[in-house]
C-alpha cells in the first residue's frame, strides 16, 4: 500500500510540475501577458480611435472627446436660414450633443447648416457626431495641429440669442459671438 501511495503521490507531483512548466512557457512567450493587455490600453491625445482622433481625455482617463479627421464643411451657416432661439446654450464639455439635438429640432432636417452636417456624419460604424459646444471647440483648437485643422473660424453649437452664436478663430484662438448667417468651417466631434 505504501508503494502504491508513493507512486500516486509522485504522479500528482509530476503532473503539477508539468502543468506549472507549461504555464510558465506560455507566460515567457508573452501569450498570457498579451491576453491581459488587451483589456487595458492607455488612451492618449493624438491617437486614432473610434473613427477620429482623441483630442481630450477627462481625469478618469476613460472618457473624452474625439474629433473628426477632416472638416465636415469648408463653409456653412449656423442656422438654416431662419433666425430664432433654439435653446442650445450649453457651453461646457459634454453639452454639445444636447445643443446639436436642440438646433436640429428647431432648424429642421433639411438644408445644410453646421449642426445638421455634424449630426448626419457617419465614420465607420460611428454615427453619434455632433457640433461641439463652446468649451469643446476650445479643446479642438488646442489640438488643431494634431487633427490638421486650418487657421479658419469654426462654429460651436453654443447659442447666445436668436441671432448670435459662439465661434472660434483657429488662427488666433480668439472666441467670438457671431451672426448665425456667417459662413464658417465645421469640425464634428463625438464622445467616448
Amino acid at each position: 500500500m505504501k508503494t502504491s501511495m508513493k507512486t500516486t503521490l509522485a504522479a500528482i507531483i509530476l503532473l503539477s510540475v508539468v502543468a506549472c512548466k507549461k504555464e510558465s512557457i506560455h507566460t515567457n512567450t508573452g501569450l498570457a501577458a498579451a491576453d491581459a493587455s488587451k483589456s487595458v490600453q492607455a488612451l492618449v491625445i493624438g491617437q486614432d480611435y473610434q473613427g477620429g482622433i482623441i483630442i481630450y481625455i477627462d481625469t478618469s482617463g476613460a472618457h473624452g472627446l474625439i474629433a473628426a479627421k477632416t472638416d465636415q464643411s469648408l463653409g456653412a451657416t449656423w442656422y438654416n436660414g431662419v433666425y430664432g432661439i433654439t435653446g442650445a446654450t450649453g457651453k461646457i464639455i459634454g453639452t454639445g450633443p444636447a445643443n446639436t439635438r436642440k438646433i436640429v429640432k428647431a432648424q429642421g432636417t433639411t438644408g445644410v447648416y453646421a449642426a445638421r452636417v455634424c449630426a448626419q456624419l457617419k465614420v465607420d460604424v460611428y454615427n453619434d457626431w455632433y457640433l461641439p459646444s463652446k468649451n469643446e471647440l476650445a479643446e479642438v483648437y488646442k489640438q488643431k495641429a494634431i487633427i490638421g485643422a486650418g487657421n479658419f473660424v469654426y462654429w460651436s453649437s453654443t447659442e447666445v440669442d436668436g441671432n448670435i452664436a459662439w465661434a472660434q478663430n483657429f488662427s488666433t484662438g480668439g472666441r467670438k459671438q457671431s451672426d448665425k448667417s456667417k459662413i464658417y468651417h465645421v469640425r464634428a466631434v463625438r464622445t467616448f
